[in-house]
Order: C-alpha cells, then structure tokens, then sequence
C-alpha cells in the first residue's frame, strides 16, 4: 500500500510539475480534449459579474483571487456556480451572450489566435520568480533594496533567527500541517489550493529539503524545497498556525534571505520562488519582487498557457476592475511585459511598481480605446432575462 501510494504522488507531481517537452506534451493533449474545460460563472452586487472558461488550472489560479477580490474583506467561500457540463466546450461557452461583464479565458499560446473574443489582455496564467544567486553567501544581503536590508539587519538584532534542516517524517507533519495548511487556509480562504500530503511527502520532502526558522529557539517558518538541476526550487511554504504576525515581524523575510544564503553557500547559482498569478496588485508579487528577481515562464506546463482577459460589457465596475489590477502581458513570442489600465477618472496604478528583470514596459493602455463600441451594463440584463 505504502509503495501504491508512492507511485500515485510520483505521477501526480509528474504531472503538475514535470518540465519536460513529454510531460508538457501529455498534459496539453488532456487540457484540450472535449469535457476536460470548466466553464464558472460568478454573479453578485460586490463588483463586475466575471465567468471563467477555459483550462482547469484557471479555476484556482485565475477565478479563485478574482472573485476574492471583487468580494474584498468579505471573502470567503467560492460564491460561483458551475456551468456547461461534462462535455462542455469551454471557448464556444464563453461566447454566449449571458456571460458575465469579464471574462476570463484560460486556453494554450496557439489557441489563442483563433478564439475570436475580441479586445482583451493576454497573459501568461502563472509567472515564476528566478532569482540569480552570488558566489559569496554574505552578498545575498545586496540583492534587498536599502529598506529591506535594513530591517533584516534590525530583526537580525532584535532575535536569535536559525536556519534548521528538518529530515524526520515528523519534521514533515509539523511543517505540513501546523504551517502549511494553515497558511494556505488563511491566505486563500474558500480557495484552498496545495500539493496533496503524499505528493509533498514523498516526491518533495524525500528527495528535497526542508528548512525551518527558529525565532529564539521556536520554529515560525518554514519551506520545502527541491534542487533541479542548477536551481533551488521553493515548493510550498508557511508560517506556524497560519499566523499573520509572523509576516509582520519579518520571520518570512528573514526565513527567504538564510535560504538564499544556504543555496549560495552550497554553490547552486539561481533559486526559484515559486509563482504567483499574473497580477502585480497581488501580495505575492510585491513580496517577492524584494529578492530582485528575473520574471520567467514556469518551465511546466504552465509555460505554454494563457489568461484571456476579455472584457463584455463597458461598466464602471469592469473599469475599476482592469484599472485596479495591473496585469503581466504575454506576446505570441512569449516576451512578458506589464500594462497598466486607465481612463480619464482613473488614473493608472504606479503605486503598484512593476520594473523587475525579464518584464517589458510598463505601458499604459486607455481603457476608453479598449472598451470602445461594447454594451453598458442593460445589455447583460436584457440577455440573462431571455435565457
């Protein structure tokens, strides 16, 4: 039973994660067969009615903070409704005329020529972090703006903070569940999303490694990790109980900046911390664009998938929608660069710094020349009353 199970999380992470041109290859040949897609529709009185067709993985990474962030401090559980079936074919769903002010459309690079959904954004559906490591462990401090390396230097002062190599099954359990699920919970609410426990213990935990930091003898982080070639992947994260305080204190910072001197001081040239969703609005891409990192494609099959961002309906709620959230673009080339939307009441969001290694621009697009020629909001009434 125990080697059955092996097997399984091997596979699964082969599949979530494999980064070769096979494992892309098999996974794009799943995505795109007919009742493999999922079509969502998202109403309510708290922001722009969104619907998101497409590849699964968008449910998660693209509907998922999307309807978090309609519902603001409210949000909680998922308040969406599946929609098609299990033979649904999600593009021709998503062109109906009852779908919602935006649009969201996950679908692969090649497809997305032939969609036909009119103006929209195309980004990739997940970017990854890369950051390149120096020869010398002491200079990782360097790569920290002035502020940064100042409160490192201040926390450093304030409390004893050890890096720890956990390599017991219970080590795991502790990290697992009194760090990691917590903080998926607390930070994705409703949307829970993370590697299944046998996948994190068995192709993860047994062939990577796990680090905690101790804040004075206390474990309040932690990370796991695996080496892939020349690059230290971070896998998943957390801090104790899902706490926020361990945010506020810099245990978190504190926690990325010893990795990074470990990794420099085992001689592995880049370390890759993880993704996050294509919206530099997003906490994650604040935090980290601190480490200074170059933005990639993953090199899973997350590489050759893109967001449709396709508005329906010229509203105010979809304005301050596209405005709020600046979002990483996507060319058919695969260069990435960073747009920010705007019109005359609007201004664009450079409060949202997104200047990062591998990101074009910034561009400022108009959204009056964007919108320009769609329905106010009575033609999306006036549609889902026939339907």
């Amino acid at each position: 039973m125990f080697r059955f199970e092996r097997i399984l999380a091997d596979v699964d992470y082969w599949w979530n994660n494999g980064t070769s041109a096979a494992a892309r290859g098999v996974r794009r040949a799943y995505d795109v067969l007919p009742g493999s897609g999922v079509g969502f529709d998202s109403h309510g009185d708290d922001g722009p009615s969104i619907s998101y067709a497409g590849v699964a993985d968008g449910r998660s990474h693209v509907l998922a903070p999307a309807e978090m962030w309609r519902q603001g401090e409210r949000a909680g559980a998922p308040r969406v409704r599946r929609s098609g079936g299990r033979l649904l074919r999600p593009h021709r769903w998503a062109a109906a005329p009852e779908r919602a002010d935006l649009l969201l459309v996950g679908a692969y690079a090649g497809q997305v020529g032939g969609l036909g959904l009119g103006a929209c954004l195309v980004a990739p559906l997940r970017v990854h972090y890369r950051v390149p490591l120096p020869d010398a462990p002491e200079d990782c401090l360097a790569r920290f703006g002035r502020k940064d390396r100042e409160n490192i230097r201040r926390a450093l002062k304030r409390h004893d903070w050890r890096l720890e190599i956990g390599e017991r099954e219970s080590d795991f359990e502790f990290f697992y569940d009194r760090m990691h699920v917590p903080t998926m919970a607390a930070r994705h609410h409703g949307w829970v999303r993370s590697e299944r426990r046998a996948v994190a213990l068995h192709p993860l935990f047994r062939r990577g490694r796990l680090f905690f930091l101790r804040r004075d003898g206390e474990r309040v982080a932690g990370v796991l990790c695996r080496v892939h070639e020349d690059t230290l992947n971070v896998r998943l994260a957390g801090v104790l109980d899902g706490d926020s305080r361990h945010y506020r204190d810099g245990a978190q910072l504190l926690l990325y900046h010893l990795l990074l001197e470990w990794a420099a001081g085992q001689r592995i040239p880049y370390a890759e911390m993880s993704g996050s969703r294509p919206f530099i609005s997003e906490g994650l891409f604040s935090f980290k664009r601190k480490f200074r990192p170059e933005i990639v494609l993953p090199g899973t099959h997350f590489r050759d998938k893109r967001l449709l961002i396709v508005p329906r309906r010229d509203t105010p709620a979809v304005r301050s929608f596209l405005r709020d959230h600046p979002v990483i673009t996507a060319d058919p080339g695969g260069r990435l660069g960073v747009v920010y939307p705007y019109d005359a009441g609007r201004p664009p969001r450079t409060d949202l710094p997104g200047d990062c290694a591998g990101l074009r621009g910034p561009v400022e697009l108009d959204l009056d020349r964007m919108l320009a020629g769609l329905p106010g909001a009575s033609a999306h009434r006036e549609a889902t009353a026939v339907t």
